[in-house]
């Protein structure tokens, strides 16, 4: 299998191997579109963990749009017509967090892994958070 790699808006580059990343993604149990536009998903690990995908509008004719601002500040190298956000849900006993989200960092958000709305980058990114969580590596 070859290897995945994705490149982020900031030029950060990530690589999977295709066995792990299919590893990892047989660890979602169900897909729910939860729009009426094909625009958010939620993904289903088990009973505990759910990873929110959405696809944004870069909105790049507005010149206040985040995509633009972004750039104009730096944050980011690329703009991108759609782009990928990611919420989670971790559920532990009666209490929900977000843990295992890549994009964020510290309540901030991690532009290493703002990507592109690409097929390839959205199993990445889901890949990516599964393995946080798999690790036990939470980011808050």
């Amino acid at each position: 299998m070859k290897n995945i790699n994705v490149t982020s808006a900031n030029g950060t580059t990530h690589s999977m191997t295709g066995e792990e990343l299919e590893n990892l993604l047989s660890c979602v149990t169900s897909v729910e579109d939860v729009s009426f536009s094909g625009c958010r998903f939620f993904y289903h690990i088990g009973d505990n963990f759910i990873i929110e995908l959405t696809i944004a509008d870069g909105l790049l004719n507005n010149r206040y749009s985040l995509m633009n601002l972004w750039k104009k500040h730096g944050f980011i190298k690329e703009r991108f017509e759609s782009y990928l956000g990611i919420q989670t849900y971790y559920y532990d006993g009666e209490k929900c967090s977000g843990k295992y989200n890549v994009t964020n960092d510290n309540g901030k958000v991690n532009f290493n892994y703002l990507f592109e709305n690409t097929e390839e980058n959205i199993k990445y990114i889901i890949a990516k958070c599964i393995q946080l969580m798999k690790k036990g590596e939470a980011i808050q």
